[in-house]
């Protein structure tokens, strides 16, 4: 923007120019002048070039709000005129689209982060005239809008300030937080009041956990350095928050270039900006500038502990996105040690390494020492005073998914319904969090059984996010769709299965997957379901879509990877094709054998089975052998959990039987006979003996065999027993096999 010489605009930038004191900054800005406007629409339109050029106004701004701010709060005037009440009711007007309004209706109950400095009055009267000095300025397509902050003065924030006291004039710092109580219109006018609070039950709780936190500081004046950094990092901030993250990433890095390589926080702004690459799901690059974050930590002198343990929590984090589960473990472990080592009491602060550690050992399965770590972090948890809801939540949230893990939903149960009492504590009511707890809940009655109950809980689930996303087109409602669809098709009910499969579909195909294992877990079911239905081709599309993602993010995950080939070989099975279905066997085999420890064996043994049914029916007879004779010994040497040791017997003896080995044939299916409980079974291992002796001539012993079977049904005999009865009888009377 240019302005001419001649112009009284241009002598005030002349003025500002050569005059300019870092102590006038709120001056300067509370006027109509050249620097308020650039700066106000340079924030409006997150122009971070223009923004980052008036980072030491900015700063100044800041620097002088925090002082007033701090001046307020500790005048005796403040009792005076205020009547000994905490509470500031503030307001500001403006227009707004009405898009804008209505998203804020949405979102009753959630946070709203103001993103620059706002100017409102302590009188609603003052505020109200703006309507009435601008009614010829509205358009069609904005509404009236009054905000009504309400803000208790003793809640540590971001700085406010009495700016004019005559005009009774507040500035809000950019950055503060606020949480959206309320929004109507006001009778017989068409302006919306939308009231907002800085100060909750919510708030004094954490206030309080603040203090606490605090007890051992000793409270000293920031410093100047400590004042700037936090001036020109709050639009970082506020830029996370919005999920913005590549602009965030370029202002913080903005920042870097102009601090000094000693810079005392220096590391806070690499942390910034690997928690963005972190959020990114980009492990390598998180990890590099935590790492970078560390090093600054431990070469400084004082070295800030508090810090230190921070940074080695964010590594771990880092690490756990790259599936490498011993660093994280490691990286938690020395946050939790720097930390007791600084702390002689159990400190609220060693939750959060012992819940990570807890978290990653569940993870892998050692779920004793899981929890061992969970249980401690709980013990501090219930015992710190004032508690602590969100941590509670945390901690129980992760003692039930530990349960759930290894099996026991009872215990899982107890611990969500827990999680569930904490977070009606610390959330408002119409929080996307409790829909989240309503379809972990349903998921676990799911697990036991009870199909009913899971449903109830899905629909609360979805009547949660009706109100918190209306156009029903999030993730969280992604999943409990699919989640309906998994309990459908534990009902046999197909086509309503994929009815919500296909709902579920929808949003991720507009909105893309919440992560890759969410993706492969969705496209695993809506396979299931084909399958179920009979539509193969379908089916194998998306197994290998699957399996796609599979080798693409996780090429080491052996068991996930064997269990995709396994379900591709098992589909190719069903539509005839023997020689794909032995290949994707053998490829489930192979992938299996990489798995160096903890191999489940069941799992094992059910592979060399698959491979040498495989074997079987391309005629490979030999080959098919040796692999039940592998799953055999497996099955010997290793496994104690029950598997259908008569079907490898039953099978081995069909095979020796096609191969003219009748003697070993015999003695294998007499094995299965000794294993097997089921009737049909039986039935169909007679007939075998009964065949094997009707080849051999001993028609007596094959009729034996084969009424021995019919024993077993009389009244459901199978055809296939009719046929053999009927077989023998022709070949004792013609000497010839029909």
């Amino acid at each position: 923007m240019e302005y001419s010489e001649e112009t009284e605009e241009f002598k005030k930038i002349e003025y500002f120019y050569r005059n300019y004191d870092s102590r006038e900054a709120l001056w300067w800005y509370t006027h109509d002048t050249f620097i308020y406007r650039q700066l106000n629409a340079a924030m409006r339109l997150k122009d971070l070039n223009k923004i980052f050029l008036f980072r030491e106004f900015i700063i100044d701004i800041h620097t002088q709000l925090l002082k007033l701010h701090s001046n307020m709060i500790m005048a005796d005037n403040v009792d005076e005129r205020r009547g000994n009440q905490s509470l500031l009711t503030i307001y500001k007007a403006q227009y707004m689209e009405v898009n804008k309004v209505q998203n804020l209706v949405k979102n009753i109950g959630n946070l709203l982060s103001v993103d620059t400095y706002l100017f409102t009055t302590n009188e609603k009267k003052t505020a109200m005239s703006f309507f009435r000095n601008n009614k010829n300025c509205q358009l069609t397509p904005f509404s009236s809008i009054l905000f009504e902050f309400n803000i208790d003065i003793h809640v540590v924030t971001k700085p406010y300030a009495n700016i004019l006291v005559t005009d009774d004039k507040y500035l809000i710092s950019m950055g503060t937080v606020f949480r959206i109580t309320s929004a109507t219109v006001m009778p017989e006018t068409d302006i919306w009041i939308v009231k907002l609070d800085l100060s909750s039950e919510e708030t004094r709780q954490l206030k309080k956990l603040g203090d606490y936190y605090k007890c051992q500081i000793s409270t000293k004046a920031k410093t100047t350095d400590s004042i700037a950094y936090e001036a020109m990092k709050t639009f970082g901030d506020f830029l996370v928050t919005l999920k913005e993250y590549t602009k965030a990433e370029i202002y913080y890095n903005n920042i870097l270039k102009y601090l000094p390589t000693n810079y005392p926080l220096l590391a806070q702004i690499y942390n910034k900006i690997g928690k963005i690459y972190w959020y990114k799901n980009d492990a390598n690059n998180s990890l590099k500038l935590h790492s970078k974050a560390l090093q600054i930590c431990e070469n400084s002198t004082p070295c800030n502990y508090l810090l230190v343990a921070k940074t080695y929590s964010y590594i771990g984090r880092s690490y756990s996105l790259k599936n490498d589960n011993m660093m994280a473990l490691i990286s938690h472990k020395t946050s939790l040690e720097i930390q007791q080592k600084y702390a002689n009491y159990e400190h609220i602060d060693f939750v959060e390494p012992l819940n990570n550690m807890g978290e990653i050992l569940t993870k892998i399965g050692d779920y004793s020492a899981a929890l061992v770590n969970l249980e401690k972090a709980l013990d501090i948890c219930l015992n710190v005073s004032p508690s602590n809801y969100l941590l509670l939540s945390t901690t129980y949230n992760n003692i039930g998914w530990l349960h759930l893990s290894a099996g026991d939903y009872s215990k899982a149960l107890v611990s969500f319904n827990k999680m569930s009492e904490y977070e009606c504590n610390f959330l408002p009511k119409n929080s996307s969090s409790f829909g989240t707890t309503y379809n972990l809940l349903g998921y676990v009655h799911y697990l036991t059984g009870d199909n009913t109950i899971a449903l109830l809980y899905y629909l609360k689930a979805l009547d949660v996010y009706s109100k918190c996303y209306p156009s029903m087109k999030h993730w969280s409602v992604a999943e409990v769709y699919r989640n309906i669809g998994q309990v459908y098709f534990k009902q046999l009910d197909y086509s309503k299965s994929l009815e919500m499969y296909d709902k579920a579909f929808d949003i991720y195909q507009k909105y893309g997957w919440n992560s890759f294992q969410d993706s492969i877990q969705f496209l695993r079911g809506y396979s299931q379901i084909y399958n179920a239905k009979q539509q193969f081709r379908k089916a194998l599309k998306y197994t290998n879509k699957a399996l796609e993602i599979q080798l693409e993010h996780v090429p080491s995950d052996f068991i996930a990877i064997s269990s995709t080939y396994t379900s591709i070989g098992q589909i190719y099975r069903q539509i005839g094709d023997n020689l794909n279905s032995s290949e994707y066997f053998k490829l489930a085999l192979r992938t299996l054998l990489k798995v160096k420890n903890n191999i489940n064996i069941v799992i094992l043994v059910q592979a060399y089975c698959n491979v040498a049914t495989a074997l079987f029916s391309t005629g490979e007879y030999d080959s098919a052998l040796s692999h039940f004779q592998l799953a055999l010994d497996v099955y010997t040497n290793e496994c104690q959990d029950s598997i259908s040791l008569s079907d490898i017997y039953n099978l081995m003896g069909v095979i020796n039987q096609k191969n003219g080995d009748y003697e070993s044939a015999l003695k294998l299916h007499e094995k299965a006979l000794e294993q097997e409980t089921d009737s049909t079974k039986i039935e169909a291992i007679y007939n075998e003996i009964g065949t094997i002796y009707c080849k051999i001539c001993k028609y007596d012993e094959a009729l034996n065999n084969i009424k021995k079977g019919l024993e077993q049904k009389e009244k459901e005999m199978s055809s296939s027993s009719y046929y053999q009865l009927a077989l023998i009888y022709c070949k004792t009377k013609t000497g010839t096999i029909i």
